[in-house]
């Protein structure tokens, strides 16, 4: 049975495409449980595959969270939910 969304997928994308160095700043988790970042990449996937509309140019971001950053994750979800 495959899955609901691609939320995983996200993660994925997000990781693949992000330098792995000691600094946290764009982690998705704090002690296993998803941070700001994690929970509005989780929300960017759902937000395409249940509505069909990519999150790309979308306004929001999570309080702390740089405008480029937020862009960088929306077209992670957007890559995310097409792959699937």
């Amino acid at each position: 049975m495959p899955p609901l969304t691609t939320a995983g997928h996200g993660w994925g994308e997000s990781l693949a495409n992000t330098p792995l160095t000691p600094d946290q700043t764009h982690a998705f988790h704090v002690n296993h449980h998803a941070n700001s970042a994690g929970e509005y990449l989780g929300g960017l996937v759902f937000y395409e595959f249940l509505y069909g509309t990519s999150p790309r140019g979308n306004k929001f971001r999570p309080q702390g969270r740089d405008a480029d950053y937020a862009r960088f994750l929306q077209e992670m979800a957007h890559k995310a939910v097409g792959a699937k």
